[in-house]
């Protein structure tokens, strides 16, 4: 048996029209299981295991150190932290073209209510290359891991498959003069992949948290990127609860 001291301390003279000043601390009266200050990576494509599925609510730090896999490099990719009872699964959407783009017409995508870059027919000079810069702008999103397009016969399809496990993003697609338009799937609407997995929180280059992890649940980790090599290095530990 042994004691976690936590201290949470909020003080700002700027963040609200009234200062902020206070301060809460808890002891902590921990066990076994529990892993001692350690370093994991962060995979890109499989969720790394950082606190088992067990019986015990556990307090679990977690720190992304801001390096990649190697330990050395900086790392800009953030991390996506979720439990592990449901295996967690990346949304696919699609985005269904009724005719190919001709002379004059223009597809401009939004990701998250964010307006992306225009891409024009005229500019672009063929139906092979609007649709590879639609998806070359949309795969350059930070939630976004990957986008590509299918066309057969005037009918091309645009897939795209969201960054962070358990994390869903929203698409809509301002096509001008293309007849039909287009047409986004929604998240859960076939041929797409409804987003699973209970994601708790993101951390970014240097940010940390410490909070509890459910008995029964545990606790993963994966980095956002498409190169396994930009997988990021945390540091983590946990403890076991054994009362209040």
């Amino acid at each position: 048996m042994a004691t976690l001291n936590a201290t949470l301390s909020l003080t700002s003279t700027d963040v609200s029209s009234s200062s902020l000043s206070f301060t809460v601390t808890d002891a902590l009266i921990v066990g076994t299981p529990n892993i001692g200050m350690s370093r994991e990576v962060a995979s890109i494509t499989t969720p790394t295991t950082l606190v088992p599925a067990t019986a015990g609510t556990k307090y679990c730090y977690v720190k992304h150190l801001g390096v990649k896999a190697n330990g050395i490099s900086t790392s800009s990719n953030n991390v996506n932290l979720q439990t592990v009872t449901a295996a967690p699964v990346r949304q696919i959407q699609t985005i269904s073209f009724s005719a190919s783009p001709a002379a004059t017409n223009t597809i401009q995508p939004t990701v998250d209510g964010v307006q992306l870059e225009s891409v024009a027919f005229d500019t672009e000079g063929s139906v092979a290359a609007v649709f590879t810069k639609v998806c070359t702008i949309l795969a350059a999103q930070p939630g976004i891991l990957s986008a590509t397009f299918q066309t057969v016969s005037s009918a091309t399809v645009i897939t795209v498959t969201s960054a962070d496990l358990g994390d869903t993003v929203t698409i809509t697609v301002a096509s001008s003069g293309i007849s039909g338009g287009a047409t986004v799937l929604a998240d859960g609407t076939s041929p797409t992949v409804l987003a699973s997995g209970a994601s708790i929180s993101v951390l970014r280059p240097g940010e940390f948290l410490f909070l509890p992890v459910k008995s029964g649940e545990g606790f993963s980790a994966i980095s956002a990127g498409v190169v396994s090599a930009d997988a990021c290095m945390l540091e983590y530990a946990y403890w076991t609860k054994l009362s209040e």
